[in-house]
This record gives C-alpha cells, sequence and structure tokens, in this order.
C-alpha cells in the first residue's frame, strides 16, 4: 500500500479531543481467536502499538494483511496508520495538518474513510483510495459527524454530535439522512448477515444493545450491556463480544440470556478494555486497552 500525503489543512488539536475521546493513554493488542459451537480460545497476544500515548480505533483491512488505526504522535496530530502483520512493521498512512480519526474499510474494499475535523472545526466523513493522493468529502452537507458504521455500500449509521448524541442513518447516493434515535453510545456496528446494525442506548437505567432493521425502520432490544462498559464487535457468524475490566464475555442472540465470560486477561495487565475490532474471517481480535486504570 502506498502512503497517503494530503496538504490540507491546520487544525487546533483541542477541537479533535472534543469531538473524540479524551485522549487517554492507549495501547492495541493483536490475538489469535479460535471459536467452535461452545467455545472460544486465544492465543498469541503481541502489543502492536508499545509505546506512550493514544493508538485507537482499530480496523483490519479485508485480506486480514494489516490493521488501519489512529495515533497521535508528539507534534499532537491524529493521524491514520497501519500495522503489517506479516512483517509487524507500522506505517504511516496519513500525513497532514489536519486530525483524521475513525478509519473503516469501504465495503469493496477499496478504499477507507474517516471522520476529519477540517479547518473550520468542521467534522465531517472523508473518503480515501487506496494507492492514490485524492481525499473526498461523502456527505458535504451533513456535519458535527463524531463516530460512525458502513451498513452497506451506500447506507451509513452516523453518531452526531449533538446534545445529547443522536444516531442518524445517511444515503451517500442521495445525501438524505433522517434520525433514528438520541443518547447514543459511540459503537455503531453492522450486525452480520443482516440488513440491520447495532447501537448503544443510553437511556437512564441499564444501558442496552439495540438493532435497528434498516428496511422498516424498527429497533428493538438485544442485550444490557455490562455494566459501564459500551464497546462491543460482532463476531463474522453474529456473537457478540464485550470487555469489562480485564475479562472478555459472549453473547450470542437468539440462544443465549446473559452474557458469557470467556477470556480473563489479567496475565496481560490490561486494565480495562476501550474497543475491539475482529478480522473478515473471525480468525484475529484486536483489542484496545487503557496502560493505566480505565478513566471514571
Amino acid at each position: 500500500m502506498k502512503k497517503i500525503y494530503l496538504l490540507l489543512f491546520v487544525i487546533q488539536l483541542t477541537v479533535a479531543i472534543y469531538a473524540q475521546d479524551k485522549m487517554p493513554d492507549t495501547d492495541i493488542y493483536l490475538l489469535n481467536i479460535k471459536s467452535s459451537k461452545d467455545a472460544f480460545s486465544f492465543s498469541d497476544p503481541i502489543n502492536i502499538t508499545d509505546r506512550p500515548g493514544y493508538d485507537n480505533q482499530p480496523a483490519f483491512l479485508p485480506d486480514g494483511s494489516g490493521i488501519l488505526y489512529t495515533s497521535i504522535h508528539d507534534d499532537g496530530q491524529a493521524d491514520i496508520y497501519e500495522y503489517i502483520i506479516a512483517t509487524k512493521a507500522t506505517a504511516q498512512i496519513t500525513r497532514t495538518s489536519v486530525s483524521e480519526y475513525s478509519p473503516m474499510i469501504v465495503p469493496g474494499g477499496k478504499a477507507f474513510t474517516v471522520v476529519m475535523v477540517e479547518k473550520d472545526s468542521t467534522q465531517r466523513l472523508w473518503k480515501y483510495t487506496f494507492g492514490y493522493n485524492d481525499a473526498q468529502i461523502l456527505l458535504p452537507n451533513i456535519d458535527s459527524i463524531g463516530y460512525y458504521c458502513w451498513a452497506n455500500r451506500n447506507i451509513l449509521g452516523l453518531f452526531r454530535l449533538t446534545e445529547p448524541p443522536t444516531l442518524e442513518i445517511a444515503d451517500i447516493r442521495t445525501g438524505k439522512h433522517f434520525s433514528v434515535a438520541k443518547n447514543i453510545g459511540r459503537c455503531i456496528q453492522r450486525i452480520p448477515e443482516k440488513n440491520s446494525i447495532s447501537f448503544v442506548q443510553k437511556d437512564s437505567g441499564q444501558w442496552k444493545i439495540k438493532e435497528l432493521d434498516l428496511k422498516t425502520n424498527g429497533v428493538s432490544t438485544i442485550i444490557n450491556t455490562l455494566e459501564g462498559s459500551e464497546d462491543y464487535v460482532w463476531t463474522p457468524d453474529g456473537v457478540l463480544l464485550m470487555g469489562k475490566d480485564n475479562k472478555l464475555y459472549r453473547f450470542e442472540p437468539n440462544l443465549d440470556t446473559e452474557w458469557e465470560q470467556i477470556a480473563d486477561f489479567s496475565s496481560l495487565k490490561i486494565q480495562g478494555f476501550y474497543r475491539l475490532a475482529i478480522s473478515d474471517d473471525g480468525s484475529m481480535l484486536a483489542i484496545v486497552v487503557y496502560k493505566d486504570k480505565k478513566p471514571k
């Protein structure tokens, strides 16, 4: 993959901090994962960003050869990096004068998208094509985007930075968008083998992982989150994984009634889970962890 160098604009870091997370000190671990009907096993953990600072928001390339992620180095700039799994090397993918967050692969695998904090503090979704020095705004009339997910080639679920945060559905063909839920969490995911996305509803009381049917716009509850946790990932065969403290749990809709602990990573000195990502074939898991105790 060729590096992408874009001469864009200067932006204050404080805007990016407001828009995204509070920049905790985090690392990304990569593990092999095997699953059977009754069990999960994990092996060969490696810290792929073993350095001080913020490394977060991993996304596997479709062929499993690498992981894109957001990293902030000494210059205070958020850029996209790639960890190349075969060689254990790291390459800087964007080198811009603005901040990019939340890399995700566009369905089809030939491009990736990011939330860009632009010169005037506007936060919009941009697409970069692998191997070319181009950048394109996907939804020019939609700003204040914090997080997002690709539901399919044309439809996106957007976390809008409203008060409270809003889940919106947008169509890149028309630019049309509409609100479907308020007071949501940052984790929005496509549900495998379904025309649906999931999100966390943060109403008073227990947080819930909910499903939005994109055909009917109906919303239903999947399960309560683990207390205090909001980040999760779907395995390719439709099992939810979620972390709490230094433990990992699973839940399979239509089969399980509660979360089941499947791993304890105390030996890795993990103090708290942050984000999760899984490869397209389900063989590798990326876990973002706090170096110190999870912030309150």
